[in-house]
């Protein structure tokens, strides 16, 4: 999350789907907490409950800046470090300036890689299969988001995962909403409902992966 662009119309439309997803007669998302992702400097509590309000979401996991120096170590901290000590036994919603790394050219302080996602999907302090990581992602210009998606999965990991990985898109255009999760009918669940929201969904915007 750019701290620049606090409350612009993406905040609102990220807060408006998880509404959507916990109002649903099922609630969807189950006790969901958000990771900012911050790439400016840490936020204060007044701008951390602004955003908070912003994505409709209460609790807001590391609200300091991505990777910091570390002074008593002497170093930047590690990107595996940073989500292993993200503790948490809800679902997540992971917010990055620019989503899902689909390369290694690409992979920077903007993007969460596939590998950082399996670690919360492999909470080795909670051994929960069925956890929701959703993900923001930016799909202006090429590639389009289902080659996107392909080029995420064809992005190596560092591990090997346990359980098949399944993976729910809504592609609103210039920006989408992925959902990473072990479980595939909790996935299909959320796609059903996403796509009720959309009367049927005639211009096929939410898919499940592999299809």
């Amino acid at each position: 999350m750019n701290s620049d662009h606090l409350g612009d119309a993406f905040d609102h439309w990220k807060g408006a789907i998880i509404q959507r997803l916990l109002e649903a007669k099922e609630p969807l998302l189950e006790d969901i907490a958000v990771v900012p992702m911050i790439t400016k400097k840490a936020w204060g509590e007044r701008t951390r409950k602004v955003y908070s309000g912003l994505v409709c979401v209460d609790k807001v996991l590391r609200s300091k800046k991505l990777f910091q120096y570390d002074k008593d170590k002497g170093k930047k901290e590690k990107r595996e470090d940073y989500f292993k000590r993200i503790y948490y036994g809800g679902d997540l919603f992971l917010d990055p300036d620019t989503g899902v790394a689909i390369s290694k050219n690409t992979y920077k302080d903007e993007h969460v890689s596939l590998a950082e996602i399996e670690i919360l999907l492999d909470d080795e302090h909670d051994k929960r299969q069925d956890r929701v990581v959703m993900v923001y992602q930016q799909i202006r210009g090429k590639p389009k988001l289902h080659c996107r998606v392909q080029k995420i999965f064809n992005y190596p990991s560092k591990k090997t995962l346990g359980k098949p990985l399944h993976l729910t898109t809504y592609d609103c255009g210039s920006v989408a909403k992925l959902f990473f999760c072990k479980d595939r009918g909790r996935l299909k669940d959320i796609q059903k409902h996403l796509k009720k929201i959309l009367g049927g969904d005639p211009r096929n915007r939410v898919q499940i992966w592999p299809q």
